[in-house]
């Protein structure tokens, strides 16, 4: 966007395992970060796509994004256009807003992540044609807690393990979480409001579903629970 402040740069100057405090400024995707460090915004902090592919891909172990605005990704589904791109293990991604963003969070083999307190959106875009809110595919153990997601896709969890997902608020979307070939992860007290699905397990096995509420699922086709 005109004026906006290159990221790159001021993630490449920062060093390993230091902070970089960003201002109440528009700065300026892609960004990569692979190296251990906080980043760190304040309210006015905007991170912009510009309409063009992902926002921000962490590569690095032990990365910590706290405080950013995160919008206006690109809007292509064979690319996975995403805020947030997670390849790495052991990351911290809390109080973030992603706003116009195709895909919020899209995990792949990266393992040990927390993803606490964000507010997710899609594209206002018809129902399936929507990225999802949060993506875990081939990832353990990670905790996806107490985030907002609103008018996305769905919430999915694909051949992983090991995950927790509680206190998440999803409204108006597809599917509210979907595993499909997923094991051993636990779905606690959630709440799901005016989705197609609440909750829907496919070929997923020992999987702990507690404490959950679901409201209001509607259309044709929908379900509350399905197995």
């Amino acid at each position: 966007p005109a004026g906006a402040v290159a990221l790159q740069p001021l993630i490449d100057a920062t060093p390993t395992g230091a902070t970089l405090r960003l201002e109440a400024k528009v700065y300026a995707a892609p960004g990569r970060v692979d190296r251990p460090m906080r980043i760190e915004g304040v309210p006015g902090t905007i991170v912009d796509g510009g309409g063009i592919g992902s926002i921000l891909t962490v590569e690095a172990a032990d990365v910590m994004l706290t405080g950013l605005t995160l919008r206006n990704s690109g809007d292509r589904h064979e690319t996975t256009d995403s805020a947030l791109r997670l390849r790495g293990r052991n990351g911290i991604f809390k109080d973030n807003v992603i706003e116009d963003c195709l895909f919020g969070f899209e995990l792949k083999q990266s393992d040990g992540n927390v993803i606490r307190r964000n507010r997710i959106g899609s594209k206002d875009l018809p129902q399936a044609l929507r990225g999802d809110a949060i993506r875990v595919w081939y990832s353990n153990g990670n905790r996806i807690e107490d985030n907002d997601i609103d008018h996305v896709r769905d919430a999915v969890v694909w051949y992983s393990t090991d995950n927790i997902l509680t206190g998440n608020r999803i409204s108006d979307s597809r599917y509210g979480i979907h595993l499909m070939y997923a094991h051993k992860n636990k779905l606690e007290r959630n709440s799901f409001l005016s989705n197609t699905v609440g909750i829907f397990l496919m070929y997923a096995n020992d999987n702990d579903v507690i404490d959950n509420v679901i409201h209001y699922s509607q259309g044709p086709s929908g379900i509350g629970l399905g197995f």
